[in-house]
C-alpha cells in the first residue's frame, strides 16, 4: 500500500513492494472483478500477487501484520520537494 500527499510519499510495506516485488489483495479471487486487470499488469512487471487473506503458513515475513498506521516504524516516508507549489487554504496537515 502506497500513497502520495502534496508533500510526502508513503509505503506501508516497502520491503515487500520494492525489494521482493510481492503483495496481497484484500479480496479473494471471486471478488476481483475489474481489479483483475490491474493485478495482471503487476504480474507482467514480475510482481507476485497473492489473492485474498493468507493463512499463517503463507504469510511473508516482509508483510508486517497487526496494527499499522501511516508513518509507523515500518513505513518508508519520502519528503517531496514542494518548491513553487501553492497549497490551497483548505488543505489540512
Amino acid at each position: 500500500m502506497n500513497l502520495i500527499t502534496h508533500d510526502r510519499a508513503y509505503s506501508l510495506f516497502p520491503r515487500a513492494t520494492f525489494i521482493k516485488r510481492t503483495g496481497i489483495t484484500i479480496e479473494t479471487a471471486d471478488q476481483l472483478g475489474a481489479a483483475s486487470r490491474a493485478y495482471e499488469k503487476y504480474a507482467l512487471r514480475n510482481f507476485k500477487i497473492s489473492l485474498g487473506p493468507l493463512s499463517l503458513n503463507e504469510r511473508d515475513p516482509l508483510l508486517v501484520f497487526g496494527d499499522r498506521w501511516v508513518g509507523d516504524s515500518q513505513t518508508w516516508t519520502i519528503t517531496l520537494d514542494t518548491t513553487g507549489v501553492v497549497i490551497p487554504n483548505w488543505v489540512k496537515e
